[in-house]
């Protein structure tokens, strides 16, 4: 089984993970994921914050904290359903868990993606750590937050209405503010040449063990190398 040696301990943990590999091991996807969370918890972190992520708010027009379904992968989705709702941000698309009750849920709502009172600020300040468990490509949602801190200009703000379903039965209004790409123009991240740089620039650290990939970072590592990097050129991610 994975052990946790590797990673440094009492950290701020942001975590993207695939577990259909790892799950093969165990009889469920619940399984699965509870296992590689209590890897997580040997490394004694301060926080635990998992993506519950919900893009389709923008045509539903509705999150419910307690009943929508992570879009960011399996091993979320059987997280949220395995944990108390109220850990849940009031984020209608950027939701996330706070899994040791850091302080991250404000019980709040949340009408601005990326901004400067969200998680990712936050977890800036903090600097924490970045996981990516057995992905290929580099994963983070915190670029795009970075993406907003440097104003590049091929994303922009754009509005959406509708309502929050909190603590099962308050609905609230809201108008909320997505930092989002035009999906008319075809563009994507060069993940391969991000991943790549961050490698070499010493930022990125990869681990194989037991034959899963867990690469991790600093946010505030993250944070400088992308902006001397957007500085130079603004298309960096892009290109």
């Amino acid at each position: 089984m994975i052990n946790s040696n590797f990673l440094p301990s009492g950290q701020h943990i942001f975590v993207h993970a695939k577990i259909k590999n790892f799950s093969k091991n165990f009889p469920s996807y619940r399984d699965a994921s509870l296992k590689l969370l209590d890897f997580l918890l040997k490394t004694k972190p301060k926080s635990i914050v998992i993506p519950t992520f919900t893009y389709s708010f923008t045509k539903t027009k509705l999150f419910s904290q307690k009943d929508s379904v992570s879009e960011v992968g399996r091993f979320s989705e059987e997280i949220r359903k395995s944990t108390n709702f109220s850990n849940r941000t009031l984020d209608p698309i950027f939701s996330i868990l706070d899994l040791l009750n850091y302080g991250f849920n404000k019980n709040e709502i949340i009408k601005e993606s990326f901004g400067v009172n969200s998680v990712f600020s936050d977890f800036e300040k903090l600097n924490g750590i970045v996981i990516n468990f057995d992905l290929d490509q580099i994963v983070s949602s915190q670029i795009h937050y970075f993406e907003k801190k440097f104003q590049i200009k091929y994303r922009s703000n754009k509005k959406f209405t509708g309502e929050i379903l909190f603590n099962k039965k308050e609905k609230f209004k809201v108008e909320y503010t997505f930092f989002c790409r035009n999906l008319e123009k075809n563009y994507s991240w060069n993940r391969k040449k991000v991943k790549n740089d961050l490698i070499d620039s010493k930022i990125l650290k990869e681990n194989v063990l037991d034959d899963y990939k867990i690469d991790w970072f600093y946010t505030q590592e993250l944070g400088n190398f992308l902006n001397k990097k957007i500085k130079e050129n603004e298309k960096y991610l892009l290109s």
